[in-house]
Protein backbone atom coordinates (compact mmCIF):
# COMPACT_ATOMS: atom_id res chain seq x y z
CA UNK A 1 0.00 0.00 0.00
CA UNK A 2 1.36 3.34 -0.89
CA UNK A 3 1.60 6.37 1.82
CA UNK A 4 2.51 9.73 0.40
CA UNK A 5 3.14 12.78 2.84
CA UNK A 6 1.58 15.58 2.17
CA UNK A 7 3.20 18.73 4.08
CA UNK A 8 1.69 22.22 4.97
CA UNK A 9 2.86 25.24 3.68
CA UNK A 10 3.54 27.90 6.09
CA UNK A 11 5.83 31.31 5.73
CA UNK A 12 7.59 32.41 9.20
CA UNK A 13 8.56 34.87 10.77
CA UNK A 14 12.71 34.87 11.09
CA UNK A 15 12.60 37.64 13.72
CA UNK A 16 16.45 38.35 14.39
CA UNK A 17 17.43 35.06 11.85
CA UNK A 18 19.57 37.88 9.24
CA UNK A 19 19.20 36.63 5.67
CA UNK A 20 19.24 39.37 2.90
CA UNK A 21 16.21 39.96 1.19
CA UNK A 22 16.88 38.73 -2.50
CA UNK A 23 15.43 36.47 -4.74
CA UNK A 24 17.67 33.52 -5.53
CA UNK A 25 18.24 31.17 -3.34
CA UNK A 26 17.02 27.54 -4.65
CA UNK A 27 17.64 24.27 -2.42
CA UNK A 28 17.08 20.92 -4.01
CA UNK A 29 15.90 18.50 -1.42
CA UNK A 30 15.77 14.53 -1.95
CA UNK A 31 14.84 12.16 0.77
CA UNK A 32 18.13 9.52 1.56
CA UNK A 33 17.17 6.08 0.60
CA UNK A 34 17.47 4.54 3.72
CA UNK A 35 14.16 6.38 4.80
CA UNK A 36 12.74 5.45 1.57
CA UNK A 37 13.21 1.84 2.27
CA UNK A 38 12.74 1.35 5.67
CA UNK A 39 9.25 2.95 6.10
CA UNK A 40 7.61 -0.77 4.76
CA UNK A 41 5.94 0.11 2.10
CA UNK A 42 5.44 4.22 3.20
CA UNK A 43 7.00 6.13 0.29
CA UNK A 44 8.25 9.35 0.90
CA UNK A 45 7.64 12.50 -1.83
CA UNK A 46 7.47 15.77 -2.24
CA UNK A 47 3.89 17.25 -2.75
CA UNK A 48 3.04 21.00 -4.11
CA UNK A 49 2.65 23.60 -1.09
CA UNK A 50 5.59 21.95 0.94
CA UNK A 51 8.06 24.18 2.74
CA UNK A 52 10.85 23.87 4.51
CA UNK A 53 13.34 25.76 6.89
CA UNK A 54 17.26 26.02 5.84
CA UNK A 55 19.15 28.12 8.59
CA UNK A 56 16.61 29.79 9.93
CA UNK A 57 14.35 30.97 6.53
CA UNK A 58 11.32 29.25 5.51
CA UNK A 59 10.88 28.62 1.68
CA UNK A 60 8.36 30.83 -0.55
CA UNK A 61 7.58 28.64 -3.62
CA UNK A 62 7.49 24.48 -4.32
CA UNK A 63 9.14 22.96 -7.65
CA UNK A 64 8.56 19.27 -7.58
CA UNK A 65 11.09 16.97 -9.86
CA UNK A 66 10.71 13.34 -11.01
CA UNK A 67 7.37 13.04 -9.58
CA UNK A 68 7.93 14.24 -5.98
CA UNK A 69 10.92 12.10 -5.57
CA UNK A 70 13.05 15.50 -5.04
CA UNK A 71 11.80 19.28 -5.23
CA UNK A 72 13.74 22.53 -5.65
CA UNK A 73 12.84 24.90 -2.96
CA UNK A 74 12.84 28.63 -3.48
CA UNK A 75 13.72 31.44 -1.00
CA UNK A 76 13.45 34.71 -0.77
CA UNK A 77 16.98 35.58 0.58
CA UNK A 78 20.28 34.51 0.23
CA UNK A 79 21.50 31.28 2.29
CA UNK A 80 24.67 30.70 2.54
CA UNK A 81 26.53 27.51 2.92
CA UNK A 82 26.56 24.98 5.35
CA UNK A 83 22.95 24.23 4.97
CA UNK A 84 20.54 23.08 8.14
CA UNK A 85 17.61 22.42 6.55
CA UNK A 86 14.12 21.30 8.97
CA UNK A 87 10.55 19.69 7.60
CA UNK A 88 8.02 20.71 7.78
CA UNK A 89 8.13 24.47 8.08
CA UNK A 90 4.38 24.19 10.25
CA UNK A 91 6.46 23.01 12.85
CA UNK A 92 9.47 25.17 13.13
CA UNK A 93 10.19 27.36 15.85
CA UNK A 94 10.58 30.59 15.13
CA UNK A 95 14.35 31.78 16.07
CA UNK A 96 16.08 28.55 17.29
CA UNK A 97 18.53 29.34 14.25
CA UNK A 98 20.83 30.13 17.14
CA UNK A 99 24.73 28.97 15.32
CA UNK A 100 26.67 30.36 17.70
CA UNK A 101 25.06 27.87 20.74
CA UNK A 102 25.35 24.63 18.27
CA UNK A 103 21.43 24.95 17.75
CA UNK A 104 20.66 25.37 14.23
CA UNK A 105 17.11 25.28 14.68
CA UNK A 106 14.31 23.36 16.43
CA UNK A 107 11.18 21.87 15.03
CA UNK A 108 7.72 20.20 17.58
CA UNK A 109 7.03 16.62 17.09
CA UNK A 110 2.82 17.49 17.92
CA UNK A 111 1.43 15.52 21.17
CA UNK A 112 -2.03 15.96 18.83
CA UNK A 113 -2.39 14.83 15.56
CA UNK A 114 -4.95 14.36 13.04
CA UNK A 115 -5.95 11.10 11.60
CA UNK A 116 -5.35 10.78 7.50
CA UNK A 117 -6.98 8.23 5.91
CA UNK A 118 -3.86 5.99 4.26
CA UNK A 119 -1.09 7.56 5.84
CA UNK A 120 -0.30 9.94 9.01
CA UNK A 121 -0.50 13.61 10.38
CA UNK A 122 1.74 15.96 7.46
CA UNK A 123 2.93 17.97 10.62
CA UNK A 124 4.13 14.84 12.54
CA UNK A 125 6.15 13.35 9.29
CA UNK A 126 9.58 15.32 10.84
CA UNK A 127 12.29 15.58 8.79
CA UNK A 128 15.91 17.33 8.57
CA UNK A 129 18.58 17.67 6.22
CA UNK A 130 22.48 18.91 5.85
CA UNK A 131 24.80 20.22 3.17
CA UNK A 132 28.57 21.40 3.73
CA UNK A 133 28.74 23.53 0.82
CA UNK A 134 26.38 22.60 -1.87
CA UNK A 135 22.43 23.56 -2.14
CA UNK A 136 21.60 20.06 -2.44
CA UNK A 137 20.00 18.70 0.95
CA UNK A 138 19.39 15.23 1.51
CA UNK A 139 16.75 14.93 4.03
CA UNK A 140 16.45 11.89 6.82
CA UNK A 141 13.17 10.86 9.12
CA UNK A 142 14.05 11.98 12.52
CA UNK A 143 10.82 9.99 14.19
CA UNK A 144 9.25 6.64 14.17
CA UNK A 145 5.61 5.23 13.52
CA UNK A 146 3.48 3.19 15.34
CA UNK A 147 0.28 1.71 12.97
CA UNK A 148 -2.53 0.29 14.29
CA UNK A 149 -4.77 -2.00 12.54
CA UNK A 150 -8.10 -1.76 14.10
CA UNK A 151 -10.90 -4.00 13.95
CA UNK A 152 -14.13 -5.26 15.78
CA UNK A 153 -16.09 -3.16 18.14
CA UNK A 154 -18.99 -2.07 19.84
CA UNK A 155 -21.91 -1.91 17.32
CA UNK A 156 -19.50 -0.72 14.46
CA UNK A 157 -18.84 3.15 16.51
CA UNK A 158 -16.03 4.24 14.75
CA UNK A 159 -13.15 5.46 16.72
CA UNK A 160 -12.79 8.71 18.13
CA UNK A 161 -8.79 8.82 19.00
CA UNK A 162 -5.60 6.43 20.07
CA UNK A 163 -4.26 7.64 23.28
CA UNK A 164 -0.81 6.57 23.33
CA UNK A 165 1.83 6.81 26.49
CA UNK A 166 4.99 5.71 28.04
CA UNK A 167 4.45 4.17 31.65
CA UNK A 168 8.06 4.45 32.19
CA UNK A 169 7.48 8.28 31.72
CA UNK A 170 9.41 8.47 28.69
CA UNK A 171 8.24 11.17 25.83
CA UNK A 172 7.14 10.35 22.98
CA UNK A 173 6.28 13.92 21.46
CA UNK A 174 7.64 17.37 21.85
CA UNK A 175 10.51 19.89 20.68
CA UNK A 176 13.89 18.58 18.83
CA UNK A 177 16.92 20.13 18.44
CA UNK A 178 18.95 19.88 14.80
CA UNK A 179 22.32 19.86 16.16
CA UNK A 180 26.14 19.56 13.57
CA UNK A 181 26.37 16.14 12.48
CA UNK A 182 23.49 16.35 11.60
CA UNK A 183 21.47 15.51 14.63
CA UNK A 184 18.22 15.88 15.93
CA UNK A 185 18.29 15.56 19.36
CA UNK A 186 15.15 15.80 21.91
CA UNK A 187 14.97 19.61 23.97
CA UNK A 188 15.30 18.30 27.63
CA UNK A 189 12.79 21.72 28.17
CA UNK A 190 10.50 20.58 25.54
CA UNK A 191 9.33 17.74 26.21
CA UNK A 192 5.46 16.77 25.82
CA UNK A 193 4.23 13.71 27.09
CA UNK A 194 2.04 11.41 24.85
CA UNK A 195 0.67 11.08 21.53
CA UNK A 196 -2.89 11.19 20.26
CA UNK A 197 -4.69 10.46 17.18
CA UNK A 198 -7.51 11.36 16.49
CA UNK A 199 -10.05 12.98 13.98
CA UNK A 200 -13.00 14.71 14.23
CA UNK A 201 -15.35 12.75 11.93
CA UNK A 202 -14.32 9.59 13.91
CA UNK A 203 -11.72 6.53 12.50
CA UNK A 204 -14.03 3.85 10.40
CA UNK A 205 -13.21 0.66 11.96
CA UNK A 206 -10.92 -1.53 9.75
CA UNK A 207 -9.19 1.68 8.90
CA UNK A 208 -4.83 2.35 9.61
CA UNK A 209 -4.30 4.85 12.30
CA UNK A 210 -0.66 5.96 12.33
CA UNK A 211 1.31 7.83 15.53
CA UNK A 212 4.52 9.53 14.77
CA UNK A 213 6.68 8.94 18.04
CA UNK A 214 10.21 10.13 19.56
CA UNK A 215 12.95 7.33 18.64
CA UNK A 216 14.07 6.43 21.43
CA UNK A 217 14.18 3.33 24.30
CA UNK A 218 10.52 2.66 25.79
CA UNK A 219 12.02 0.05 29.07
CA UNK A 220 8.28 -0.27 30.29
CA UNK A 221 6.53 -0.43 27.13
CA UNK A 222 3.83 1.30 26.02
CA UNK A 223 0.00 2.21 26.87
CA UNK A 224 -2.38 2.51 24.74
CA UNK A 225 -6.46 3.80 25.45
CA UNK A 226 -8.67 3.37 22.14
CA UNK A 227 -11.65 5.04 22.78
CA UNK A 228 -14.48 5.21 20.10
CA UNK A 229 -17.41 8.07 19.09
CA UNK A 230 -19.69 6.79 22.29
CA UNK A 231 -16.80 7.36 24.43
CA UNK A 232 -16.49 3.44 24.81
CA UNK A 233 -12.84 2.36 25.59
CA UNK A 234 -9.98 -0.08 26.01
CA UNK A 235 -7.00 -0.02 27.48
CA UNK A 236 -3.56 -1.97 26.34
CA UNK A 237 -0.69 -2.28 27.77
CA UNK A 238 2.56 -3.67 25.79
CA UNK A 239 4.82 -4.25 28.96
CA UNK A 240 7.81 -5.68 26.49
CA UNK A 241 10.57 -3.33 26.35
CA UNK A 242 10.31 -1.01 23.21
CA UNK A 243 12.94 0.05 21.10
CA UNK A 244 11.30 3.03 18.53
CA UNK A 245 14.14 3.53 15.72
CA UNK A 246 13.72 6.50 13.27
CA UNK A 247 12.08 5.66 9.49
CA UNK A 248 10.79 2.93 10.85
CA UNK A 249 6.65 1.68 11.01
CA UNK A 250 6.05 -0.70 13.68
CA UNK A 251 2.57 -2.55 12.89
CA UNK A 252 0.25 -3.74 15.65
CA UNK A 253 -3.71 -4.93 14.99
CA UNK A 254 -6.12 -4.36 17.87
CA UNK A 255 -9.21 -6.59 17.88
CA UNK A 256 -11.77 -3.36 19.82
CA UNK A 257 -13.43 -5.32 22.67
CA UNK A 258 -14.28 -1.75 24.83
CA UNK A 259 -14.40 -2.54 28.79
CA UNK A 260 -15.84 0.62 30.09
CA UNK A 261 -16.90 4.11 29.33
CA UNK A 262 -15.40 7.53 29.39
CA UNK A 263 -17.50 10.13 31.06
CA UNK A 264 -16.07 13.49 30.19
CA UNK A 265 -16.99 16.92 30.64
CA UNK A 266 -17.94 19.21 33.09
CA UNK A 267 -17.20 17.50 37.00
CA UNK A 268 -15.87 20.37 38.78
CA UNK A 269 -13.31 19.63 41.20
CA UNK A 270 -13.52 20.01 45.05
CA UNK A 271 -12.20 23.74 44.70
CA UNK A 272 -14.74 24.50 41.62
CA UNK A 273 -12.29 25.14 39.50
CA UNK A 274 -11.55 23.63 36.01
CA UNK A 275 -13.03 19.74 35.52
CA UNK A 276 -12.35 16.24 36.48
CA UNK A 277 -12.70 13.45 33.50
CA UNK A 278 -13.50 10.09 35.57
CA UNK A 279 -13.58 6.46 34.38
CA UNK A 280 -16.21 4.20 35.00
CA UNK A 281 -14.89 0.72 33.99
CA UNK A 282 -14.48 -3.17 34.55
CA UNK A 283 -10.99 -2.63 34.70
CA UNK A 284 -9.80 -3.39 38.42
CA UNK A 285 -7.20 -1.43 40.25
CA UNK A 286 -4.41 -2.95 42.55
CA UNK A 287 -2.81 -0.96 44.93
CA UNK A 288 0.64 -2.21 46.87
CA UNK A 289 1.70 -1.69 49.94
CA UNK A 290 5.14 -3.38 51.00
CA UNK A 291 8.76 -3.14 52.05
CA UNK A 292 11.66 -3.89 49.77
CA UNK A 293 10.48 -6.98 48.49
CA UNK A 294 7.63 -5.08 46.59
CA UNK A 295 9.79 -2.16 45.27
CA UNK A 296 11.19 -1.37 41.78
CA UNK A 297 12.83 1.87 40.96
CA UNK A 298 10.72 4.61 38.93
CA UNK A 299 7.37 2.51 39.69
CA UNK A 300 6.83 3.56 43.93
CA UNK A 301 6.88 7.24 44.64
CA UNK A 302 10.15 9.51 44.23
CA UNK A 303 10.91 9.97 47.92
CA UNK A 304 10.63 6.22 48.17
CA UNK A 305 13.64 3.91 48.48
CA UNK A 306 13.80 1.12 46.01
CA UNK A 307 15.49 -2.57 46.21
CA UNK A 308 15.18 -3.36 42.72
CA UNK A 309 16.86 -3.60 39.92
CA UNK A 310 18.90 -5.63 42.10
CA UNK A 311 21.69 -8.34 41.39
CA UNK A 312 23.59 -10.46 43.72
CA UNK A 313 25.54 -13.57 43.76
CA UNK A 314 24.79 -14.15 40.25
CA UNK A 315 21.55 -13.46 40.21
CA UNK A 316 19.58 -10.64 39.05
CA UNK A 317 16.12 -8.92 38.70
CA UNK A 318 16.10 -6.23 36.83
CA UNK A 319 13.05 -5.68 35.00
CA UNK A 320 10.10 -4.76 36.44
CA UNK A 321 7.83 -7.33 34.37
CA UNK A 322 10.16 -9.57 36.67
CA UNK A 323 8.44 -8.53 40.24
CA UNK A 324 6.07 -10.46 41.46
CA UNK A 325 3.37 -7.85 42.05
CA UNK A 326 3.61 -7.00 38.09
CA UNK A 327 3.54 -10.71 36.95
CA UNK A 328 0.40 -10.61 39.21
CA UNK A 329 -1.41 -7.94 37.94
CA UNK A 330 -0.66 -7.85 34.16
CA UNK A 331 0.06 -10.86 33.31
CA UNK A 332 -2.00 -13.46 36.05
CA UNK A 333 -4.89 -11.29 36.46
CA UNK A 334 -7.29 -10.74 33.64
CA UNK A 335 -8.42 -7.30 33.66
CA UNK A 336 -6.13 -5.34 35.90
CA UNK A 337 -3.95 -2.14 36.06
CA UNK A 338 -1.71 -1.08 38.95
CA UNK A 339 -3.18 1.86 40.81
CA UNK A 340 0.41 2.97 42.86
CA UNK A 341 2.56 0.57 44.57
CA UNK A 342 3.36 2.29 47.61
CA UNK A 343 6.08 0.18 48.94
CA UNK A 344 9.46 1.57 50.91
CA UNK A 345 12.77 -0.60 51.12
CA UNK A 346 13.70 -1.31 54.55
CA UNK A 347 10.21 0.50 56.00
CA UNK A 348 8.24 -1.05 58.62
CA UNK A 349 4.40 -1.67 59.75
CA UNK A 350 6.00 0.22 63.20
CA UNK A 351 7.04 3.35 64.11
CA UNK A 352 10.64 3.09 65.05
CA UNK A 353 11.42 6.90 66.17
CA UNK A 354 15.34 5.70 65.19
CA UNK A 355 15.64 8.70 62.83
CA UNK A 356 15.68 7.34 59.64
CA UNK A 357 13.71 8.63 56.66
CA UNK A 358 12.02 5.12 56.40
CA UNK A 359 10.06 6.44 59.55
CA UNK A 360 8.19 9.06 58.68
CA UNK A 361 6.65 6.61 55.89
CA UNK A 362 5.70 3.47 58.16
CA UNK A 363 2.44 1.73 57.36
CA UNK A 364 0.04 3.77 58.51
CA UNK A 365 1.56 7.11 57.04
CA UNK A 366 0.92 5.67 53.59
CA UNK A 367 -2.72 5.18 53.75
CA UNK A 368 -3.90 8.36 51.48
CA UNK A 369 -1.90 8.01 48.63
CA UNK A 370 -3.37 6.19 46.48
CA UNK A 371 -6.11 6.83 43.43
CA UNK A 372 -8.93 4.64 43.25
CA UNK A 373 -7.88 1.48 44.44
CA UNK A 374 -10.08 -1.45 44.49
CA UNK A 375 -8.17 -4.47 45.30
CA UNK A 376 -4.62 -3.05 48.01
CA UNK A 377 -2.58 -5.84 48.97
CA UNK A 378 -0.04 -5.17 52.18
CA UNK A 379 3.13 -7.03 52.05
CA UNK A 380 4.63 -6.11 55.41
CA UNK A 381 5.80 -7.21 58.72
CA UNK A 382 9.39 -8.34 57.55
CA UNK A 383 11.69 -5.92 58.44
CA UNK A 384 9.67 -5.53 62.21
CA UNK A 385 11.78 -8.84 63.24
CA UNK A 386 14.10 -5.86 63.55
CA UNK A 387 17.29 -7.98 61.99
CA UNK A 388 18.50 -4.33 61.52
CA UNK A 389 18.33 -3.14 65.22
CA UNK A 390 18.74 -6.25 67.05
CA UNK A 391 15.15 -6.57 68.26
CA UNK A 392 12.07 -7.43 67.31
CA UNK A 393 9.58 -4.29 67.59
CA UNK A 394 6.86 -4.27 70.10
CA UNK A 395 4.14 -6.42 69.62
CA UNK A 396 1.62 -4.42 71.55
CA UNK A 397 -2.13 -5.21 71.81
CA UNK A 398 -4.93 -6.01 69.64
CA UNK A 399 -6.45 -2.82 70.39
CA UNK A 400 -9.50 -2.75 67.91
CA UNK A 401 -11.59 -0.26 69.71
CA UNK A 402 -10.05 2.68 70.28
CA UNK A 403 -10.43 5.68 68.21
CA UNK A 404 -7.76 4.91 64.84
CA UNK A 405 -6.57 8.75 65.55
CA UNK A 406 -5.36 7.72 68.73
CA UNK A 407 -3.70 4.03 68.35
CA UNK A 408 -0.02 3.45 68.78
CA UNK A 409 1.67 2.97 65.79
CA UNK A 410 5.17 2.55 67.85
CA UNK A 411 3.65 -1.14 68.44
CA UNK A 412 3.34 -3.83 65.57
CA UNK A 413 -0.60 -4.79 66.36
CA UNK A 414 -2.06 -1.24 66.91
CA UNK A 415 -0.15 -0.40 63.94
CA UNK A 416 -0.95 -2.85 61.72
CA UNK A 417 -4.99 -1.90 62.82
CA UNK A 418 -4.77 1.32 62.23
CA UNK A 419 -3.42 0.55 58.71
CA UNK A 420 -6.63 -1.36 57.40
CA UNK A 421 -8.55 1.19 59.46
CA UNK A 422 -7.39 4.08 57.79
CA UNK A 423 -7.44 2.28 53.96
CA UNK A 424 -11.09 1.27 54.78
CA UNK A 425 -12.09 4.92 56.00
CA UNK A 426 -10.17 6.95 53.00
CA UNK A 427 -11.63 3.96 50.05
CA UNK A 428 -15.03 2.82 51.42
CA UNK A 429 -15.47 -0.90 50.11
CA UNK A 430 -11.69 -1.53 49.22
CA UNK A 431 -10.87 -5.17 49.85
CA UNK A 432 -7.79 -5.18 52.09
CA UNK A 433 -5.47 -8.56 51.29
CA UNK A 434 -3.05 -9.45 53.65
CA UNK A 435 -0.08 -11.13 52.52
CA UNK A 436 2.47 -12.96 55.20
CA UNK A 437 5.85 -13.70 54.54
CA UNK A 438 7.64 -17.35 54.89
CA UNK A 439 10.09 -15.93 57.53
CA UNK A 440 6.87 -14.81 59.54
CA UNK A 441 6.35 -18.44 60.03
CA UNK A 442 9.50 -18.56 61.91
CA UNK A 443 9.38 -19.68 65.68
CA UNK A 444 12.26 -19.65 68.59
CA UNK A 445 10.90 -20.00 71.73
CA UNK A 446 13.83 -19.85 73.47
CA UNK A 447 14.60 -15.92 72.50
CA UNK A 448 11.28 -13.92 71.79
CA UNK A 449 13.26 -11.33 70.51
CA UNK A 450 13.43 -13.61 67.54
CA UNK A 451 10.19 -15.31 67.71
CA UNK A 452 9.13 -14.01 64.75
CA UNK A 453 5.94 -16.14 63.82
CA UNK A 454 4.39 -13.80 66.62
CA UNK A 455 4.32 -11.39 63.72
CA UNK A 456 2.92 -14.02 61.26
CA UNK A 457 -0.04 -14.59 64.01
CA UNK A 458 -0.73 -11.41 64.90
CA UNK A 459 -1.23 -10.36 60.88
CA UNK A 460 -3.22 -13.55 60.68
CA UNK A 461 -5.65 -12.67 64.19
CA UNK A 462 -6.06 -9.27 62.61
CA UNK A 463 -7.08 -9.69 59.43
CA UNK A 464 -9.39 -12.50 60.54
CA UNK A 465 -10.95 -10.27 63.12
CA UNK A 466 -12.14 -8.07 59.78
CA UNK A 467 -12.89 -10.58 57.49
CA UNK A 468 -10.10 -10.26 55.00
CA UNK A 469 -7.79 -13.15 52.59
CA UNK A 470 -4.62 -14.06 53.41
CA UNK A 471 -2.50 -15.01 51.39
CA UNK A 472 0.43 -17.39 53.01
CA UNK A 473 3.65 -18.09 51.80
CA UNK A 474 4.54 -20.70 54.95
CA UNK A 475 5.99 -23.95 53.19
CA UNK A 476 5.94 -22.20 49.59
CA UNK A 477 9.58 -22.85 48.28
CA UNK A 478 10.48 -19.75 45.77
CA UNK A 479 13.73 -18.58 44.75
CA UNK A 480 15.69 -15.92 46.09
CA UNK A 481 18.56 -13.75 45.42
CA UNK A 482 20.26 -13.88 48.47
CA UNK A 483 17.54 -16.07 50.77
CA UNK A 484 15.16 -13.48 51.21
CA UNK A 485 14.32 -11.31 48.09
CA UNK A 486 12.89 -13.49 45.38
CA UNK A 487 14.50 -13.68 41.92
CA UNK A 488 12.35 -13.72 38.76
CA UNK A 489 11.69 -17.02 38.86
CA UNK A 490 10.46 -17.07 42.84
CA UNK A 491 8.27 -13.56 41.92
CA UNK A 492 6.53 -15.61 39.63
CA UNK A 493 5.57 -18.38 42.03
CA UNK A 494 4.48 -15.89 44.55
CA UNK A 495 2.51 -14.46 42.05
CA UNK A 496 1.12 -17.50 41.25
CA UNK A 497 0.24 -18.17 45.18
CA UNK A 498 -1.56 -14.51 45.59
CA UNK A 499 -3.46 -15.24 41.81
CA UNK A 500 -4.79 -18.28 43.05
CA UNK A 501 -5.61 -16.91 46.45
CA UNK A 502 -7.93 -14.11 44.76
CA UNK A 503 -9.08 -16.48 42.51
CA UNK A 504 -10.88 -18.68 45.64
CA UNK A 505 -11.84 -15.38 47.17
CA UNK A 506 -13.94 -14.67 43.79
CA UNK A 507 -11.86 -11.58 44.00
CA UNK A 508 -10.25 -11.09 40.43
CA UNK A 509 -13.13 -9.14 39.29
CA UNK A 510 -14.08 -6.93 42.37
CA UNK A 511 -14.72 -3.67 41.83
CA UNK A 512 -15.79 -1.50 45.07
CA UNK A 513 -17.77 1.17 42.85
Amino acid sequence: MLFVILLVTAVLTTGCEKQAIQEGTVIRATVDEASRTALDGVKVLWSEGDAIVVNGAASTSTTLKEGGRSAEFTFAGTLSAPYYALSPASGYVSGSYVPSSGRYGSIVLPAEQTWTEGSFDPSAALMYGYSASTPDVNFHLGVAFIRFTLTGGDGGHAIKRIEISSPGGEDMSGTFILKSGPVLEFDDAGHAGGVIVSAEGGIPLGSSVMAAIAPGNYPSGLRVRIVDMENHYQDIRSSAAFSAVAGTVYNTSVNFTPKGTLIEGSTSDSSGEGSIPYVTSSTVRVGIMGDSISTFKNWIPSAFAAYYPHSYNGKSLTEVEQTWWYRLIYDLMPDAVLDKNLSYSGSFVTKLDDGRARDAWTFPMRCAMYEDPDIIILHGGTNDRGISRGAMVPLGTYDYDTPVEELDIRAFRSAYIKTIRQLQANYPGVQLVCLINSVLYTENTADQTKNYKLLGESIQAIADHYGLPVVSLKDVSYGTLDGLHPDPEGSLVIAGVVHNRLAQEELLHYKRH
